[in-house]
């Protein structure tokens, strides 16, 4: 046999930069990220969403080490690109109903080089930031939503569309208003409400970081 055949694959590239995700929510954070990509002109491979089939935020963690594993062995056959940097999305729920393992997930992300974006208390704090700077303390994802439905009337827990006038088109006062909230929590010792979803958004969309 020759030498050359018993070296191990390369992992296959795609011709630019791929970053996967994995989200707690199964509609909203996809749907709404596809939206965003859609508009910046993100080709399609760019940015992928793999289905974690867990919502507690340890069981997203795991399935994105699991996932990057699958992705690792794939590459190296041909079959998929190569992925360069995996996201896990989630939520805290706020104090109201507080998820349980945010600490064990936190850690394993950081010892398995797994990017993280918090949200607290929730996903759509972040959507609301499209609209509106706030630092209200929020209890709970529903205090949350029942602002939001201001801007996105048609949004509830049984409808968690992301269907909005001028969403993906303020995205831009997203960005700023979310690296403001990081610089006042900061600033004041606080925690609460907070989102790193920006610089999920600032890596997946190539732009430099805010902050």
């Amino acid at each position: 046999m020759a030498r050359s055949s018993l070296r191990r694959q390369a992992a296959r590239r795609s011709p630019g930069r791929v970053v996967a995700f994995v989200s707690e929510g199964t509609v909203t954070e996809p749907e709404y990220v596809e939206r965003v990509r859609l508009m910046r002109g993100v080709p399609s491979g760019a940015l992928r969403y793999v289905r974690a089939g867990k919502s507690n935020p340890l069981g997203l963690v795991r399935a994105a080490v699991r996932e990057r594993c699958e992705n690792a062995r794939a590459a190296r056959s041909g079959s998929q690109p190569l992925v360069d940097e995996w996201w896990v999305l989630f939520d805290t729920e706020g104090a109201v109903h507080p998820q349980a393992g945010i600490g064990e997930a936190i850690a394993l992300a950081r010892k398995e080089g797994i990017q993280v974006a918090m949200s607290d208390p929730c996903f759509e704090y972040w959507l609301l930031l499209h609209y509106r700077y706030t630092t209200r303390e929020y209890g709970s994802a529903e205090e949350v939503i029942r602002d939001l439905r201001e801007f996105m009337p048609s949004y509830s827990r049984s409808n968690k569309r992301p269907v909005g006038p001028g969403l993906a088109d303020r995205l831009d006062a997203a960005l700023r208003n979310a690296s403001r909230v990081r610089d006042r929590n900061r600033r004041d010792g606080t925690t609460s409400p907070m989102t790193d979803v920006d610089l999920f958004v600032r890596s997946a969309l190539g732009l430099p970081p805010g902050d």
